[in-house]
């Protein structure tokens, strides 16, 4: 479980160093538990991926949705290794 915090706290440092939004967590209580399955919470992550990638944060050769699974990835426990050899329970196809 400290884990899982861990890497929440990792997760939001990332995106809050990248956007310079702070308040990301508040909105985010308020419409906690919406999204009705792990479909939909990849979906949304895509469209925060998106975002960034639009915004010219970094460049990937990866769509929105591959970054997404690969923070689903992450976020449900995977090592590196265990994410480059997908399929895992979060991703569809294998990433490049």
């Amino acid at each position: 479980m400290p884990e899982e915090v861990a890497k929440k706290e990792q997760l939001l440092q990332l995106f809050a160093n990248m956007t310079g939004n702070t308040k990301i967590v508040e909105p985010m209580k308020k419409i906690h538990g919406t999204l009705r399955d792990s479909d939909a919470v990849e979906r949304e992550i895509a469209l925060i991926m998106r975002e960034l990638l639009d915004q010219g944060f970094f460049k990937t050769k990866l769509k929105p949705i591959q970054l997404a699974k690969l923070v689903c990835a992450y976020y449900a426990g995977k090592n590196d290794t265990e994410i480059a050899s997908c399929p895992c329970p979060c991703q569809d196809e294998t990433l490049p």
